[in-house]
C-alpha cells in the first residue's frame, strides 16, 4: 500500500474505534456524565472533531474557557511512548494528547510512517474542545499513569478544574487503551465527573465537548 492508503486506513480505524468504544468495559467510570456520540464532522482548520452532546439538564451557562480554572497540581510537561508490535504512540501530558503514531511495518525512506503530521503551528491529536468551540483546545498539564489490563495497555490522564461561576469542582479523565498485540486499534474514553455525582454545567448549544484530530 502507498502512504496515502495507509494513512486513510489508519485514520478510518481510529475514527470508528473512538465512536464505538467510548466507555467500554475497560473504562467503566465511577460516576460518569452521560454522553453520546452525535456527529462526526471534518473542519478545514481543525481536522476531525467527534462532537459529544450533553444529555443532562444542565443550563447553557458555560460559554468560554475564561470561566474554567485548572487546579494546579505541579504536574510536569513531558512526552512518553507506548508501543506494541505494529505501532509506537507518543503521548503528551499537555492536553492528555498524542503527538505521534508511527507504523513500524510501513516504512518511508527506511523510517516508520507517522500518521500525525505535526509542525510548530499545529496542535496534537485528541485534544478536548469544550462546547461547540473548535479553536481553543484544553492544553493544561495532566497527571498520568500506565497500567496493564490483560492484552490492553491503559494510559490514564486526569486533571482537576473549577468553575468561576459557582465554584464547583470536577475532574476530566481521558483514558487510552492500546492492544499489546499486532493490532492498529486503540480506544479512547473521556469521563467528566464530580466527587458527589452532581450535574456539571458544561453545555454550549447542547454540546459538552469535542475530541479534535488534525489538521491533516
Amino acid at each position: 500500500m502507498d502512504r496515502n492508503t495507509i494513512i486513510a486506513v489508519v485514520l478510518s480505524v481510529i475514527v470508528i474505534t473512538v465512536g464505538m468504544t467510548i466507555q467500554t468495559v475497560f473504562f467503566a467510570p465511577e460516576v460518569p456524565v452521560t454522553t453520546t456520540v452525535e456527529t462526526l464532522e471534518a473542519t478545514d482548520a481543525q481536522g476531525s472533531n467527534a462532537n459529544i452532546s450533553s444529555t443532562s439538564n444542565a443550563s447553557n451557562n458555560f460559554t468560554n474557557l475564561g470561566s474554567l480554572i485548572p487546579i494546579e497540581e505541579n504536574n510536569i510537561s513531558k512526552t512518553f511512548d507506548v508501543e506494541n508490535e505494529v505501532m509506537n504512540i507518543t503521548f503528551d501530558t499537555v492536553g492528555a494528547s498524542v503527538s505521534s503514531i508511527k507504523l513500524k511495518k510501513h516504512l518511508e525512506n527506511g523510517k516508520p510512517v507517522d500518521v500525525i503530521f505535526n509542525n510548530e503551528d499545529s496542535d496534537n491529536a485528541f485534544l478536548l474542545y469544550l462546547g461547540d468551540n473548535y479553536t481553543k483546545p484544553l492544553k493544561d498539564i495532566y497527571s498520568y499513569s500506565i497500567s496493564n489490563m490483560g492484552n490492553i495497555t491503559k494510559v490514564s490522564f486526569a486533571k482537576n478544574y473549577q468553575l468561576t461561576s459557582d465554584g464547583s469542582k470536577f475532574t476530566i479523565i481521558k483514558e487510552y487503551g492500546i492492544s499489546n498485540k499486532d493490532e492498529y486499534l486503540f480506544q479512547i474514553a473521556v469521563t467528566i465527573k464530580t466527587s458527589d455525582g452532581s450535574v456539571i454545567p458544561l453545555n454550549t448549544n447542547n454540546y459538552m465537548y469535542s475530541i479534535g484530530y488534525g489538521p491533516q
